[in-house]
């Protein structure tokens, strides 16, 4: 009859291998109390502090908010804000002017009036309305509720289609807010060195707060640049879309 299993063939382990170790545990005996906890009664009142600033004074700048809860204004990053500090003459002035604007181009009060300025004057940062009302050509947006009066607005035209896969184009107005700092992926209002027209680029940071990247539509082409304050002039809040027939002629085309 024939074998149906193999069989077992020695092992050439030698047998102080083969034999197993005993590991001896030491049981710790538990200390008996609660958990100590990190929190202590300086760090519960340094937060019921930030918790009673942010509750009962919601408008602080940053520098503000840091002397308020006990800290030096000098070691806050102010770069990290979302506003460009201002004075309040200057935010005053700004609210007149708005109100102005609003007065004569909308009676809405969920509107607001943007004034359309020239790419020589945004570069110039002059933002002042020195024609009439009356020949100021303006856009008007949607007011946005928290932040519509401390948003300090311009517009202007785009000047190509760099934009389009964004879904900017040509001579479409564009709103952006000047006294706003641009956030990763954000679009802005920037110059390109040796153009002397305002236009839209995508915002990406890096790891050096004055070093970042200007992309075109799509996310390609970038343009690494520094120096903040001297190319980027806002970020951009709102957009008009304009659209032209194929059968009207052209404003500087003659009407047959």
């Amino acid at each position: 009859m024939k074998k149906l299993y193999i069989e077992q063939q020695e092992t050439i382990i030698p047998e102080e291998r083969r034999l197993r170790k005993v590991v001896t545990t030491v049981k710790i005996p538990k200390r008996r109390g609660r958990k100590k906890s990190t929190q202590n009664v300086r760090r519960m009142l340094f937060w019921r502090r930030i918790y009673q600033v942010a509750k009962h004074c919601p408008g602080l700048s940053r520098e503000e908010f840091a002397a308020a809860i006990g800290l030096n204004p000098l070691c806050v990053n102010t770069m990290a804000a979302a506003f460009i500090r201002c004075t309040d003459e200057e935010m005053k002035q700004q609210q007149e002017l708005q109100d102005k604007l609003d007065k004569y181009y909308c009676k809405s009060r969920r509107l607001t009036s943007v004034p359309l300025l020239d790419a020589e004057n945004i570069l110039n940062h002059d933002f002042e309305i020195k024609n009439p009302l009356s020949k100021q050509e303006a856009v008007s947006i949607t007011k946005e509720p928290k932040y519509g009066d401390r948003l300090h607005y311009f517009a202007f035209t785009m000047p190509d289609n760099c934009m389009v896969h964004d879904g900017i184009c040509k001579d479409d107005k564009i709103v952006a807010a000047r006294n706003l700092r641009p956030g990763n992926g954000d679009l802005v209002a920037c110059r390109i060195p040796g153009v002397k027209t305002i236009t839209v680029r995508r915002f990406r940071g890096t790891s050096n707060p004055s070093l970042y990247f200007l992309y075109e539509g799509g996310m390609v082409n970038p343009l690494f640049a520094a120096e903040i304050e001297k190319l980027i002039y806002g970020v951009v809040v709102g957009l008009e879309r304009a659209y032209w027939p194929r059968r009207l002629p052209r404003p500087w085309e003659p009407v047959r």
